[in-house]
């Protein structure tokens, strides 16, 4: 674990955690991160963005606008240092007894600090989903450097933005070698085929890597080769599936859900990765909500 563990001292990273009361109940789409990842850039664009207010952007800079490079810059090497986690899941119902969460994490610093809060404060009074059904933002709590804080509570600014904290201290991992690790993908992972352990793990340390490489770092990130560790896990992968409202039956997703469990000696190896896993989520999508992870970690020996 300690071989492993130092890099994490390197990088930084901020959570932010809103939490929005819906004034009626509506039904989240089957994509819930896209719907609110356009309505978070759509807010940043109106109040950054003074040339764009209709949605094309006609700046002479565009290479240097900061909505661009940030908010939608990106490749599969080089991916955007910000991802969403939307709660409950898709197709679920949210209202006035049953809050809408959206939690972003971003690695290094955030630009436009100030703005983020205030675009997320205003997200909620315009209104989400197909029917704009307006919320209101209970609270907003930020984990970075330091104890967690509010910066709003009951709709208004309590606190400032705290500076990044080390990716190490956000990370919540086992303090002692754990038994057993079990993984719940919680949104689905994208893949046209069915996957596998070493693809899931060989696509968590590419994340880690392209981020490091996002923030202009080449950290020497070490994992043993995930080959020969399907006699360790136990793996049960599904297809996703939606019910539609006009047909009958159901209809298949391009992701997969299911849950991963590690046991063995092999555990001690990935013990790390799988903690940062689900900080950082895995797979393609993670701006739209994609790739969500949760662990639960048995006893230990």
């Amino acid at each position: 674990m300690e071989r492993s563990r130092h890099w994490m001292e390197q990088l930084h990273a901020t959570e932010l955690v809103a939490t929005y009361r819906p004034r009626r109940s509506w039904e989240l789409t089957w994509s819930p991160g896209a719907t609110l990842r356009s309505a978070l850039l759509r807010e940043l664009t109106l109040a950054l963005c003074p040339r764009r207010p209709g949605g094309t952007c006609t700046c002479p800079q565009k290479a240097l606008c900061t909505i661009e490079q940030w908010w939608r810059g990106g490749t599969s090497k080089v991916p955007m240092p910000w991802w969403l986690t939307v709660e409950p899941g898709a197709g679920c119902r949210v209202g006035p007894d049953q809050p809408l969460r959206l939690t972003l994490r971003a690695l290094g610093p955030i630009p436009q600090a100030p703005a983020l809060v205030a675009a997320l404060q205003r997200m909620g009074s315009s209104g989400l989903g197909k029917a704009r059904t307006p919320h209101d933002l209970e609270q907003l709590w930020v984990r970075g450097a330091g104890t967690p804080r509010a910066v709003v509570r009951e709709g208004r600014r309590v606190g400032q933005m705290p500076a990044p904290g080390r990716l190490a201290d956000l990370v919540r991992s086992p303090t002692t070698q754990p038994k057993r690790a079990t993984i719940y993908l919680r949104s689905p992972f994208a893949s046209q085929s069915r996957p596998t352990v070493a693809l899931w793990l060989s696509k968590a340390t590419g994340r880690v890597r392209g981020l490091a490489r996002r923030l202009g770092q080449r950290l020497p990130v070490w994992w043993p080769r995930p080959d020969d560790i399907d006699g360790y896990v136990q793996v049960r992968w599904h297809k996703a599936s939606r019910r539609p409202r006009s047909q009958p039956g159901r209809q298949s997703l391009s992701g997969w859900l299911g849950r991963i469990v590690f046991e063995g000696p092999c555990l001690e190896d990935y013990t790390e990765l799988i903690s940062t896993a689900a900080f950082l989520q895995v797979g393609p999508g993670v701006t739209y909500g994609l790739g969500s992870v949760a662990v639960r970690w048995d006893e230990p020996y």
